[in-house]
């Protein structure tokens, strides 16, 4: 996943369409743990707009939180998950 510091959209944003697309494409797999502060790290970014991103991710049941353990990606129909988000980037792009 990469961040453009340039772009007019939200980093959270980013981060978001960033995810959907590594889940999409298989980069991410259903159970997989996500990182947040090392995200943060990674891309220059404040861990409050990882935990923004992850909100909202939450929001849309794509990933999931286990107090105390960390975030993982949804366990759910993987191959079907990954076919519906790949259709949606379609009609984005």
């Amino acid at each position: 996943m990469q961040i453009d510091h340039g772009s007019r959209q939200p980093y959270y944003a980013q981060i978001v369409t960033g995810i959907e697309q590594d889940i999409a494409h298989g980069v991410l797999q259903s159970g997989e743990q996500l990182p947040s502060v090392e995200m943060a790290r990674q891309h220059l970014l404040n861990p409050n707009t990882v935990s923004k991103a992850y909100k909202r991710l939450e929001t849309q049941q794509i990933i999931e939180t286990v107090p105390g353990k960390g975030t993982y990606v949804k366990v759910v129909d993987s191959t079907l998950f990954r076919q519906e988000l790949r259709e949606q980037f379609t009609q984005i792009g």
